[in-house]
């Protein structure tokens, strides 16, 4: 009987190594197809926040426009009677929420696109934290 039970633990014992290396074997091979998709999914998610964010700054452009130019904002020559003041401000106001969507916008596919590598690293820090 203890022969018997010696044979079935190397079974189960070989069956083991057996699974550790096919598992071994399967992440071999999709380990490099799943970080390329979390970067494309970052890369894609970041993409998404900006163009949001241009959206909304073309968006606030064109309202400022109308109210500082008024009823001939879309006019030829609507330049030709605006308020000198207004038109600063307006350009101010444009640049100075540009400049802070561009603080505040996450530019992380900018970092996926030029570092990658880079970018795994401080990811895989992240996790850690």
């Amino acid at each position: 009987m203890n022969e018997e039970a010696k044979q079935v633990l190397a079974q189960m014992l070989q069956r083991v190594l057996d699974g550790v290396d096919t598992v071994s074997e399967f992440a071999a091979q999709e380990i490099p197809i799943v970080v390329e998709q979390l970067l494309m999914w970052h890369m894609v998610e970041s993409l998404m926040w900006c163009f949001g964010a241009l959206l909304l700054l073309i968006s606030w452009s064109l309202v400022t426009r109308k109210f500082y130019y008024g009823e001939n904002a879309w006019a030829k020559n609507s330049y030709d009677s605006f308020d000198e003041d207004g038109v600063i401000t307006h350009v101010v106001f444009t640049v100075v929420v540009g400049i802070f969507f561009i603080i505040l916008l996450d530019v992380d596919w900018l970092k996926i696109w030029i570092a990658p590598k880079l970018y795994l690293l401080e990811y895989s820090a992240g996790l850690v934290k």
